[in-house]
């Protein structure tokens, strides 16, 4: 949670469950698993706070970049674009009997490209954020539940546990 992890661990709901997202500015976002979405500010107040849902559903991972923040929902196998000011839907990959997706569970960003963990098809997805294409990024034979990249190393979290990528 930052320098002022103590503050921000009293704000949320529950810090074990929730996901964060620390901006450059040192604000974090918080997403908690009903669908709460907190903003706070560098000492831990709230600047605001409300509810994120697709169908009256929480998204299970969020990631922001070039200022909109994007959400997965598996439960309607989709991909979700909102306005990080406004809070509204901007745009949906995905949804329905044709959608891409299967059970997205996790959303990494690096660069322009989103690399979704596609549960439901055992795949990593690859999203280009400016093109909106997708390709399979990468196979496995077990459900991917995140995936990450740091200091040039990829990591994968399985259900057996986490594994160093190639």
């Amino acid at each position: 949670f930052g320098a002022n992890y103590r503050s921000y661990c009293i704000q949320v709901q529950n810090y074990f469950t929730c996901k964060n997202i620390i901006f450059p500015t040192e604000k974090m976002l918080v997403l908690e698993v009903d669908g709460t979405v907190e903003l706070l500010d560098t000492d831990a107040s709230f600047i605001w706070a409300g509810k994120l849902l697709y169908k009256n559903t929480p998204p299970s991972s969020l990631a922001v970049f070039q200022n909109k923040l994007w959400a997965t929902f598996p439960q309607h196998n989709v991909l979700v674009r909102y306005n990080i000011n406004t809070m509204r839907e901007e745009l949906r990959i995905g949804g329905g009997t044709s959608s891409p997706f299967a059970n997205p569970c996790d959303i990494f960003i690096k660069d322009e490209n989103a690399y979704i963990c596609n549960t439901g098809s055992l795949q990593i997805l690859k999203v280009n954020l400016n093109t909106y294409s997708l390709e399979v990024y990468e196979e496995f034979t077990q459900p991917v539940k995140q995936y990450l990249e740091a200091d040039n190393r990829r990591f994968a979290v399985m259900d057996d546990g986490v594994y160093k990528l190639n």
